[in-house]
């Protein structure tokens, strides 16, 4: 079976994360929230003309009932 390394990289770094904090969620998340905090600064600004590319389920679901309400419409 082929792997991917970059799947196994990420694997083997929450691995090493998750043991650094003693299998500890709550520590776990507490370190993430401080990395964020730490290097928040560091990020570029936004760009005004950047369009959000979230697509979320609601947006599926409306996808998904746009035929059958243009093909009820057109008759």
């Amino acid at each position: 079976m082929w792997e991917d390394p970059i799947v196994k990289e990420v694997r083997q770094q929450r691995l090493i994360i998750e043991a650094e904090a003693g299998n500890d969620w709550e520590e776990i998340i507490a370190r993430a929230v401080e990395f964020q905090r730490q290097f928040a600064a560091a990020l570029p600004p936004s760009l005004p003309s950047q369009q959000d590319t979230h697509y979320d389920v609601a947006d599926f679901e409306a996808d998904s009932y746009t035929p059958k309400i243009l093909k009820t419409s057109a008759c």
